[in-house]
């Protein structure tokens, strides 16, 4: 049934982006529109309409010396080793204004063991998130506030509600193709069957530049660092990693991000990986 629904949404995805490249492309000429150029950012603002069902997708691949291995790099020893997954959020959007965007939806992943192909799925975490696309001081951002409420294993584990709240901002740098930014958020965990004081918090901050190939294409070189606090335990810092993407804007509202991602610590084709960011609003 999962499987049905997504298959069914990328159809209309696919379909509402083939309608409206057929039909003017000046409708939506409102202050929005004017102060975010970013094509990523636009991509994260979606559709115009006042109600619209957004999709944010990735998949998570295993080493490039590897690619069909079902497990992926694990640097940092997490208890529980990651598997190549394709994960992301479906969720419907009814827009405030020209600005902002409120959103129910929920959590999707599908996991790939080893030797099993991608037949372990599940739904988890519905949640609401508020967005701000908007322009200040020169940068495009948007910031945005998010609840989730955990099921599936994370609540038989004991977590209860997930808060997160971010901003992904952009500085085109004037009379270059060239634009500099930084993607932070700050999130924390609560539980159920663990004392009151007990919670997960962690951060993370990704700095990146980004050069504006074309129109539909730009090239962006991004590190990622961050840190994280286990249940009364001391703060961890993730282990730091490089990604280099090609993002590709098929229209304002579908955007395509390919990337390679390594760890300059220990640069190898084992720990090398290749994902897929796609971002899709319909209607």
């Amino acid at each position: 049934m999962l499987r049905l629904i997504i298959v069914v949404v990328l159809a209309i995805s696919t379909f509402n982006v083939w309608a409206k490249g057929t039909t003017t492309v000046t409708e939506s000429n409102d202050v929005t529109d004017s102060a975010v150029t970013n094509a990523k950012l636009k991509a994260m603002r979606g559709s115009e309409s006042p109600l619209s069902i957004k999709m944010r997708m990735k998949y998570l691949g295993a080493g490039v010396d590897n690619l069909g291995s079902g497990a992926r790099p694990n640097p940092d020893n997490n208890v529980v080793p990651p598997e190549t997954e394709l994960q992301g959020t479906v969720a419907f959007s009814y827009r405030l204004n020209s600005h902002s965007t409120v959103s129910a939806g929920t959590g999707i992943s599908f996991l790939q063991p080893e030797e099993e192909g991608f037949n372990r799925s599940e739904t988890y975490e519905p949640y609401i998130q508020y967005d701000r696309t908007h322009k200040t001081w020169g940068m495009e951002h948007d910031t945005y506030g998010k609840i989730g409420y955990y099921t599936g294993r994370s609540r038989e584990a004991g977590r209860d509600l997930h808060f997160v709240v971010g901003d992904y901002f952009v500085k085109p740098l004037e009379g270059t193709r060239f634009s500099v930014g930084v993607d932070f958020g700050i999130g924390a965990k609560t539980f159920t069957k663990y004392n009151g004081d007990d919670y997960d918090w962690g951060w993370g901050l990704s700095p990146f530049a980004e050069y504006k190939i074309s129109d539909s294409f730009n090239a962006t070189l991004m590190i990622t660092t961050g840190g994280s606090h286990y249940r009364r335990g001391e703060l961890l810092s993730d282990t730091i990693f490089a990604e280099f993407g090609l993002g590709y804007s098929l229209t304002d509202v579908v955007y395509i991000n390919p990337v390679v991602a390594m760890y300059p610590e220990s640069p190898d084709l084992e720990t090398t990986t290749i994902s897929i960011d796609t971002i899709v609003s319909a209607f």
